[in-house]
């Protein structure tokens, strides 16, 4: 685990603790699945997350996050785009 990561785990504890869910915007670099990789990372930290991907279609995505809010998941992660704004 990169040190950024552990230092968004602890970020994320503290949002946590204070009763805020989080959003984690990641870049997509062309090689590597960066939302796959945090996704793994935040549950081997025994965070509930979800990845919005750019499949569900931006109508959809109000009804999207109230079944992850449902589900209890705690942090989103997605790609930072014209596309999740």
């Amino acid at each position: 685990m990169y040190a950024k990561e552990r230092r968004l785990i602890e970020d994320i504890r503290g949002e946590l603790q204070r009763g805020r869910r989080c959003q984690v915007y990641a870049t997509f670099t062309g090689e590597h699945d960066v939302a796959a990789r945090l996704e793994r990372v935040l549950r081997q930290a025994e965070l509930r997350v979800a990845v919005l991907r750019p499949t569900v279609p931006t109508l959809k995505r109000e009804l999207w996050y109230e079944k992850q809010r449902k589900d209890g998941v705690e942090v989103v992660v997605c790609h930072l785009s014209r596309s999740n704004v």
